[in-house]
């Protein structure tokens, strides 16, 4: 079928109702899945012969144990016998599959509506039927193709939306006007029989004219442009539905649509004039800029906040939406309190109409219309008993002290409780009174009485003197060391909810017993000293016990102490350098080389395979988190935690720490500055109070970034968990704790049965768990949130706070709109004036990585949105390949090291004979570095160089830096493509991981197909996608959907697998083979190592080495010969990547290997013997015969160290010893290590030549455990190894 016949109403309908026939197969509606006897959904039912019904089997096999009588029936049973009800299991399984079509529908009418009627050749969509479709589907109406049980082709009020407004903008001038009028009339239909406005395609219509709008109207400047426009066409919001209008429904819900998006712009703008800070100059000053247009939109919105019409009161309420979505309830209440919105005339006249629900929830001052203190125990009691005492008509605080009397006397062990029910009673009902501007004299008068009273009474004994001095504070007594966080008039809401969690972290720690949690937070704040040299939660990891942690496998330390892991068997199988050192590292054939210890002393000896390191954990004590502004990052989390868990417990710990600077006066610095390691910012010991309110406030941004809440729900919620903490049944042992796990010959550190301190780190990770995993996770679960949000809030309401309450429920959109009155529909216009949160990715990637069984669920979406600007790379992975093998092709081995370094790039692409081709690859090799060198740390164990971390590629570049070689520059043109396939790989071997989930195996292993050489991979092959111009566009308008109670509801199957089905499925592995690069001046440079360890080596005759010397016959015939053969080391040591070990190929021979792999056509090496006889399985000693042949001096890269000369006896001596060795096995084996392990002076010059030699493999041996090696002589020490490899060489060449 041609593309644009598919553009019908009649294929429309057939998509249509193909899904519906599918979902009726699936589910039948009139079938009951739910068990007579549990009354739950059936998980495995069983028909019971007797009667034909269907039970659930556990239900049902309990009943027949203990009954011989029917259970619906009450009939004597004839059998007992049950059959497992096949049918029905089928159709629960089906059920399963259900959301899975919905989702295949969506994914696939995405495809039809936005790509094939609406994408790119949109203009030739003729059909005006098919529109009247999609018209009659966005107006609710079902297709006769349609089942009772049709999948909603466009689920969401976005894809909704997107779809008219292309209907609407069609570029067929005819065709959208008959389409325009249409969805008019249309419209004003539903209008008429609803007898309301906020029908569904007319809520959809005005969204689309906001978006429209909003595309225009940016700035409060813009706003005001258009007021006047909107101000006269304000008659259009008295609507008629009886009668005749005059003016048309599409035109009053334009007129909405514009005054929306004015009130969001006025709403942004008080926010942004009433957040700016004074520490924050830059936004200070665009705040008083902004502030004179702000009160000029203010001026202009009065006629619309006091229009007559019936919808005025959604109109208000609207803006007080956005104020509190922005910022929460409390900055509401406040910014209604101050200038602009105090100055507004509509606002004092809603005020006048004494609407109850408005009068309570506004109040007269900022302070708080919640107290989440009330469900303190004793709290209630002292509350009462403090008013009484404030009231200036009583004498003192007897009925206070009466409490604190009884409790001492008579309850001993509920002191602990009437402590913080003091500390919180006196904060709530004095120190919230700093925020006012005038507090009477009478008032201010009691309140020093209390202060004076709580220093100096009998009746407090139960306190210590510190604990009076923290309590007197609240009560408006001056802190010695003054306090940087206190209330004033000028704070603002958000700082008065935040400084209440600090006070409520008080409360909690006056309030817990030594087996509370909360109890570590009052050795915070009047004991820090206790806590120095101890652990603190949420501080930095151990970096080598979490490597081993995440990364597994078996850990290694090289000759110096520093640590490498080998994974896969844990044995190892290569030779390469420490990252930190530089000395080798690893080994051969599952052998360390000598000086290589386990890091787990557990395992040393130990050469089994698959054996995994246990690090000892020797994560720092004391506190040593840097500056608030360097630990930004939401999602950095340590030892497991959640991001909420993590900055909600470094929240509470910094608020505990600040608040101890209330008691320790002067001392308080010298005190706390003790807990801080020296390694940390100079301001934490300049500035302690600034750095540590500095830490509260970055802390409280992230987590409400974190949560997605307001301040004050977040806030609503750590109090809720405070509460929680102090509870007796949240007591938590310690003397189950196991001992500090320490190094060999210390004994283990038992801690203390108290949270005061953590004096250990098994205690410290219980603790992160407990108050983590066991309570933050749960009050922060994402599931409960809301429900334990909305509980919390009743219970912190104030008593005389119902009517706000009902103002609140309003304001927060709590009622369902289809259950509403229709009058009241009519009346206000409920759905057309309802908060619409706009998309944010950012909010969904906060949502899904939250939780960490989304992670796992969505292990491709929660990768690819983590790590997405690491992909972006990938795209250019071809063209990187393609600029690297194009350089390689043109100068390996054709110059020398340093004409390389003098030739630019744009130089090398000036020669080239396709410039074009060269340019193009170019192009892409910069887009992949520019994108991808930021993340490249190091390659393999070789770390990159400072000086090389900022480099930038362009046309005056010279090639060395792009051509790879293991040392100097070349390491940037090897770490990048190795970042590049190592990212590929990565992500591709999550996708099968998902597919073999799902149950798509791909068989992978079975087949070569899915991993591609480096030398075919292709754009076809690369992770490319649009993110912003198809995934974004995707989730917002098929992932996306608004709960009843206004919550927002995000669908990550459906956006994982629209990734899969668009972008990733398919994709392959890529397995490297590009080959390092050999100047002219590398002699000796090719190191064959790896090679042995992919093809076993076998060694050629000396008849055979001498008749390939023959036929060469000169060093530049045999030079000729070495630089192909190099290329085929290169291949066979890339070859297989991390997938392939021992790849069988040794028999091959090597011409063939050349002309079939390699695709070299026309080849010759120069000899008939290596053409017709030479296999793989020869080449590392066909190498090294054409070395020795063509290298003058083999050792002229070895260090001087180890080149002096043996004096005469110890030769001659020598010698002797030489007839009892082997020397066809001792002589080339010593020749390799000395080439290949002496360049640089690691070895001890005074070591014995027979340790180092000792450890080479020999076969399946090593030669130390050969017969013949115990006549090598053991004393000759390193420094003479080269000479005696000269002379045991003359005595084999001799017996020869």
């Amino acid at each position: 079928t041609a593309k644009g016949e598919l553009r019908t109403s009649s294929i429309f309908r057939a998509i249509v109702k193909m899904f519906s026939d599918l979902r009726f197969q699936i589910i039948n509606p009139k079938d009951d899945f739910i068990c007579p006897i549990t009354l739950e959904p059936f998980k495995d039912p069983v028909i019971l012969v007797d009667d034909g019904r269907i039970y659930e089997r556990a239900a049902i096999e309990e009943w027949l144990e203990g009954h011989d009588l029917n259970l619906l029936t009450n009939l004597p049973l004839k059998t007992k016998e049950l059959r497992p009800a096949t049918d029905l299991k089928n159709k629960l399984k089906a059920m399963a599959t259900e959301e899975g079509l919905r989702a295949a529908a969506s994914r696939f009418m995405e495809f039809y509506l936005f790509e094939l009627c609406f994408g790119a050749t949109g203009k030739d969509v003729k059909e005006s039927k098919l529109i009247v479709d999609f018209v009659a589907m966005l107006a609710g109406k079902k297709l006769k193709e349609m089942r009772k049980t049709a999948v909603d082709v466009v689920p969401s009020d976005a894809g909704k939306s997107f779809l008219l407004r292309k209907i609407l903008e069609l570029p067929d001038p005819k065709l959208k006007g008959k389409a325009t009028e249409m969805i008019h009339k249309v419209m004003a239909m539903t209008v008429k029989k609803a007898k309301y406005l906020g029908t569904n395609l007319c809520v959809n219509y005005a969204s689309v004219q906001e978006q429209i709008f909003a595309e225009k109207t940016l700035t409060v400047g813009d706003a005001l442009a258009v007021m006047p426009e909107l101000t006269s066409a304000l008659d259009q919001l008295e609507f008629q539905f009886k009668g005749k209008n005059s003016h048309p429904v599409e035109k009053v819900l334009t007129t909405i649509a514009k005054l929306r998006h004015v009130i969001v712009i006025f709403a942004n703008g008080i926010d942004q004039v009433l957040q700016a800070t004074e520490d924050k100059k830059e936004e200070k000053t665009k705040a008083q800029a902004l502030k004179p247009d702000v009160l000029k939109l203010s001026k202009a919105l009065e006629p619309v906040f006091q229009s007559k019409a019936t919808m005025v009161r959604s109109l208000r309420m609207f803006l007080l939406k956005n104020l509190e979505r922005s910022r929460g309830v409390s900055f509401l209440r406040s910014a209604m309190l101050v200038s602009p919105l105090s100055e507004c005339k509509w606002l004092k006249d809603w005020k006048n109409t004494s609407e109850p629900g408005l009068i309570r929830f506004l109040g007269s001052n900022k302070l708080p219309n919640t107290n989440p203190f009330k469900a303190q125990s004793l709290f209630s009691d002292v509350h009462v008993a403090l008013s009484t005492g404030l009231d200036p008509k009583t004498s003192g605080f007897k009925e206070l002290e009466a409490i604190c009397t009884q409790t001492f006397t008579q309850k001993k062990e509920s002191i602990p409780a009437l402590k913080g029910a003091l500390l919180a009673a006196i904060f709530h009902e004095c120190y919230l009174l700093k925020v006012l501007e005038d507090v009477p004299a009478a008032t201010r008068n009691q309140i020093k009485k209390l202060a004076a009273w709580v220093k100096s009474s009998p009746n407090l004994a139960f306190l210590s003197a510190q604990e009076r001095e923290f309590i007197a504070f609240f009560a408006w007594e001056e802190a010695a060391n003054g306090f940087l966080l206190q209330l004033t008039p000028e704070s603002k809401t958000e700082d008065i909810v935040l400084f209440r969690v600090l006070v409520h972290v008080a409360v909690a720690a006056l309030s817990s017993a030594e087996n509370s949690l909360p109890r570590f937070f009052y050795g915070l704040i009047f004991k820090p000293e206790t806590c120095v040299n101890k652990w603190l939660p949420c501080m930095l990891e151990d970096a080598q016990a979490m490597a081993v942690r995440i990364l597994g496998g078996r850990w290694y330390k090289c000759s110096n102490g520093h640590a490498y892991f080998v994974d896969k068997c844990g044995r190892p199988t290569v030779v390469q350098k420490c990252a930190t050192c530089g000395v080798k590292i690893g080994g051969l054939n599952h052998n360390l080389l000598p000086g290589q210890v386990d890091l787990d002393s557990g395992l040393e000896g130990n050469t089994n395979y698959s054996q995994k390191t246990k690090a000892l954990d020797k994560s720092e004590p004391n506190y040593c988190l840097k500056e608030a502004k360097e630990e930004s990052a939401p999602f950095e989390t340590v030892r497991s935690m959640t991001p909420i868990s993590d900055r909600s417990q470094r929240l509470l710990m910094h608020c505990a720490l600040l608040a101890g600077s209330i008691v320790s006066g002067k001392t308080w610095v010298k005190r706390v500055t003790k807990l801080f390691n020296k390694t940390i910012s100079a301001k934490a010991h300049k500035n302690t109070a600034g750095f540590l309110a500095d830490h509260i406030r970055g802390d409280w941004k992230v987590l409400t970034k974190l949560v997605r809440k307001s301040p004050d729900d977040v806030g609503i919620l750590l109090h809720s968990l405070l509460n929680d903490l102090v509870l007796p049944n949240k007591q938590v042992a310690t003397n189950t704790i196991p001992p500090m796990l320490v190094e060999a010959k210390k004994p283990p550190v038992q801690g203390i049965h108290s949270w005061v301190v953590l004096d250990t780190i098994p205690k410290r990770n219980a603790f992160e768990t407990h108050f983590g995993k066991n309570n933050v996770d749960v009050v922060f679960d994402s599931k409960n949130m809301a429900p334990r949000l909305e509980a919390s809030q009743k219970l912190f309401a104030q008593d005389s706070e119902d009517g706000a309450q009902v103002f609140t429920q309003e304001l927060m959109e709590k009622s369902d709109i289809k259950i509403m009155p229709a009058s009241m529909r009519q009346e206000h216009s409920p759905a057309l004036w309802r908060y619409r949160s706009p998309f944010s990715l950012e909010d969904f990637t906060m949502e899904l990585n939250l939780s960490e069984d989304n992670k796992a669920n969505f292990p491709v979406l929660s990768a690819f949105l983590s790590s997405e600007k690491n992909l972006q790379a990938l795209q250019y992975f071809p063209a990187a390949i393609e600029f690297q093998t194009l350089l390689l092709q043109k100068f390996n081995r054709a110059l020398t090291k340093e004409a390389a370094q003098k030739l630019t790039i744009g130089q090398a692409i000036s020669k080239a004979s396709d410039k074009k081709r060269w340019r193009d690859a170019f192009q892409g090799y910069v887009q992949a570095w520019n994108l991808g060198w930021k993340f490249v740390e190091r390659f393999t164990c070789l770390e990159i160089p400072d000086m090389y971390k900022k480099f930038s590629i362009d046309e005056k570049t010279p090639i060395t830096m792009v051509l790879p070689q293991e040392k100097d520059e070349g390491i940037c043109g090897l770490g990048i493509m190795n970042y590049l396939s190592r990212r590929h790989n990565q992500f591709v071997e999550i996708i099968y991981e998902k597919l073999l989930l799902r149950g798509q195996e791909l068989q992978r292993n079975s087949s070569r197909k899915n991993v591609v050489s480096s030398k075919f991979f292709s754009v076809a092959h690369t992770l490319k996608y649009d993110l912003e111009g198809k995934f974004v566009p995707f989730v917002a308008k098929q992932c996306v959907s608004i709960g009843d109670d206004g919550a927002t509801i995000y669908n990550f199957n459906n956006a994982e697998q629209y990734l899969l089905d668009v972008f990733f499925v398919g994709k392959p592995l890529v397995e490297m083979e590009l080959r390092m690069v050999q100047y002219t001046d590398d002699e000796g440079a090719v190191n064959t190592l790896l090679l042995k360890e992919k093809v076993d080596q076998e060694p050629l005759t000396r008849e055979e080495q001498k008749q390939i010397l023959n036929e060469l016959g000169s060093p530049a015939m045999a030079h000729k010969a070495m630089r192909l053969l190099e290329t085929c080391i290169s291949f066979l040591q890339a070859t297989g990547g991390s997938y392939i070990q021992k790849i069988g190929v040794g028999d091959k021979f090597l011409i063939e290997y050349v002309k079939d792999v390699l695709l070299m056509k026309d080849v010759d090496f120069g000899s008939h013997t290596i053409q017709s006889k030479i296999k793989l399985k020869h080449i590392d000693s066909l190498w090294k015969t054409l070395r020795d042949f063509t290298v003058k001096d083999p050792f002229e890269n070895v260090h001087a160290r180890y080149k002096e000369v043996l004096g005469a006896d110890e030769g001659k001596r020598l010698q002797q010893d030489a007839k009892g060795l082997d020397l066809e096995t001792l002589v080339p084996t010593m020749q390799e290590l000395i080439i290949q392990r002496l360049i640089e002076p690691q070895t001890s010059a005074s070591a014995p030549i027979a340790d180092f030699i000792g450890w080479a493999p020999v076969g399946d041996n090593y030669m130390n455990e050969m017969e013949w090696f115990k006549h090598f002589p053991k004393g000759i020490q390193m420094q003479y190894i080269v000479d005696v490899y000269k002379l045991l060489s003359e005595s084999f060449t001799q017996n020869e």
